[in-house]
């Protein structure tokens, strides 16, 4: 589509109908959300809909049936939810779509604390000043990206922890290490993220059989490689995780890794492996801040 006919689109009245997304639309889904800059992992929508069935809302074109826009909300607890990936195609922008995407995702919420983080100033301000996300963190979210190098510095090996992939034979004690380090029952993410072949994973157990670590990289529809979580007793632990998860990726990717701005550790782990800062994002709620039970332990969250 040429700038003109996007002009003249933008310009037209489009009538659409917010609906509940379908697997089907997660073609669509991804077109908007990279005409937008988003970076998506490739299957976001079917682990959002094994937690939350119901908590995914496209806009549709009435005539056409061309998906608009998208924004998903996922219930975590009966008192928690996260809501993001807000997005609206560039040529449909200023017709109230993602005003009508966010009024069904929080009528689907309810009456949760709400939780979001945003990067764009013009977004931040339009939850702060008119969703009421009043409660925002002083710890803001490093973005950190760059081409994968490889790096000797990186810690290759630790006396006393073995690293495995996750499987059914280990993956509860990784769900109940996640519960213990986010203070969540985050069992349908990990089952979720461990059976999609695609990902990187490995879980650090020490010389007692216990869970002391455990990381994700997860692939997104731009060929980026984004690490999430990397949870970890000590940043040792967390720099042989995500360095031996890194050294399986293929050749010539980019990886993204996220930390807060409170962890030093945290993000020279990222700065050991080659990345650098492109943006901090601002973690907002509507009733009271969240952090991880051992934000110590929380190296990149997810």
């Amino acid at each position: 589509m040429t700038n003109v006919e996007k002009m003249c689109e933008k310009n037209t009245k489009v009538n659409y109908i917010v609906r509940e997304l379908q697997l089907c639309d997660s073609r669509e889904v991804h077109e908007i959300q990279g005409s937008v800059g988003w970076s998506r992992q490739i299957h976001e929508s079917e682990v959002i809909m094994n937690i939350d069935p119901n908590g995914q809302y496209v806009a549709q074109d009435i005539d056409t049936g061309k998906l608009l826009g998208y924004l998903c909300g996922v219930n975590v607890t009966e008192d928690l939810a996260y809501l993001g990936s807000y997005s609206v195609r560039p040529e449909y922008q200023g017709q109230g779509i993602g005003k009508a995407l966010c009024a069904k995702i929080i009528e689907h919420l309810g009456d949760r604390n709400l939780g979001l983080v945003s990067s764009k100033q013009k977004t931040f301000e339009l939850y702060r000043d008119v969703h009421n996300f009043k409660y925002i963190s002083d710890r803001r979210v490093i973005v950190m990206v760059g081409p994968l190098t490889p790096n000797p510095q990186l810690i290759d090996n630790i006396d006393g922890i073995s690293l495995v992939s996750i499987d059914g034979h280990n993956v509860r004690d990784v769900i109940e290490y996640d519960k213990h380090v986010s203070g969540l029952d985050r069992s349908v993410l990990i089952e979720s993220l461990y059976k999609i072949p695609e990902n990187i994973n490995l879980v650090a157990i020490d010389d007692h059989g216990h869970v002391v670590g455990y990381c994700f990289i997860l692939e997104t529809i731009n060929g980026v490689y984004s690490v999430e979580p990397l949870y970890a007793d000590n940043e040792h632990i967390a720099e042989l995780l995500v360095g031996k998860c890194v050294a399986r990726l293929p050749p010539n990717r980019t990886l993204k890794y996220r930390c807060w701005t409170s962890s030093e550790k945290a993000q020279m782990i990222g700065t050991k492996l080659g990345l650098s800062e492109v943006v901090r994002m601002w973690t907002m709620y509507t009733k009271k801040l969240v952090d991880p039970a051992h934000i110590d332990k929380a190296f990149c969250p997810a």
